[in-house]
This record gives C-alpha cells, sequence and structure tokens, in this order.
C-alpha cells in the first residue's frame, strides 16, 4: 500500500514561536552584558574617587625612639583625610623587618591628629630606616632615615 504524501504533518517550530525564543535569547545577553559593564564602570568610578581623595593625604614621621626592643614612632596626619590600618617596615642593621599590625595600627588618625605607633622588634641594632604607610590611601607614606635619625634599639 502507498502512503498518502497528504497525510504526513511535519512537526517543526513555528516562526512565531522561533522569533520568541530569539528575541528572549538576545535580551538575556544584553541584560547580562549590561550588568557587567556597568559593574566594571562602578569600580572604576570608586578607584577614581578614592585616588583624588587620597591625593590630599599625608603622613609625617616626627620622632622614633626605642626602648626595650619596642619602636615608638610618633606620626602626624599631615594630609586633609582620615588616615588608618597603619603599616611599618623598618630596617635595623640590615636586617629588614616588617610589622603588619603595629600597636594601635587601627585607630583612625584624624587631620592634624598625632599618635604613637609601637612595634616589637625582634632583634637590636642600629635603626637604618622606618617606613610609615597606611593601606587607607595606598601610596601615602613617611620614610626616614639614618641621616635623619640617630636610634638604636
Amino acid at each position: 500500500m502507498a502512503r498518502n504524501k497528504k497525510n504526513r504533518v511535519k512537526k517543526g517550530l513555528s516562526p512565531l514561536l522561533a522569533t520568541v525564543i530569539l528575541a528572549a535569547l538576545v535580551l538575556s545577553i544584553g541584560i547580562i552584558l549590561n550588568s557587567m559593564i556597568s559593574n566594571m564602570f562602578q569600580s572604576e568610578k570608586e578607584k577614581t574617587e578614592n585616588l583624588q581623595t587620597c591625593s590630599h593625604a599625608g603622613i609625617m614621621i616626627e620622632d622614633v625612639v626605642c626602648i626595650n626592643k619596642t619602636l615608638k614612632i610618633f606620626i602626624q596626619n599631615s594630609g586633609s583625610v582620615a588616615l588608618s590600618d597603619f603599616h611599618i617596615y623598618a630596617k635595623i642593621s640590615g636586617e629588614p623587618y616588617t610589622n603588619t599590625t603595629p600597636v594601635n595600627y587601627n585607630i583612625t588618625l584624624e587631620p592634624g591628629d598625632s599618635t604613637i605607633l609601637e612595634a616589637y622588634v625582634p632583634h637590636t641594632g642600629y635603626v637604618e630606616m622606618i617606613k610609615v604607610y597606611t593601606k587607607t590611601c595606598p601610596g601615602i607614606s613617611a620614610k626616614i632615615t639614618n641621616e635623619t635619625i640617630s636610634v638604636n634599639c
């Protein structure tokens, strides 16, 4: 028996449904890309604002003493931006020393205010260099060397 070609039913996606699916796909990709680009621009905007704020920041080391293997570094906020999260790098008799959590490192130092950062040093010797920096404004630091100070620990 021969099959009748008229009775065959071809199944497929209707053009209207295909258009709706395609539009939904394009719209979804557009929303995802828009979100990614907006986040990127927002991140760059925050970095730029932080750099502009930090351009008015500054730290000064006023004095340094060492008592019983404890460095006491007198610092002043010489800028117009509040600073916090202080860290110390020192070179004592050729040995580098980093203290990422000096005593009272987490204070907030308002513009014009002074404080004393204290840091225990593991070995004794001649202080060749001290650098104090803040993570609040990366790149803002104060540094003094043995040409400016004469301290033994």
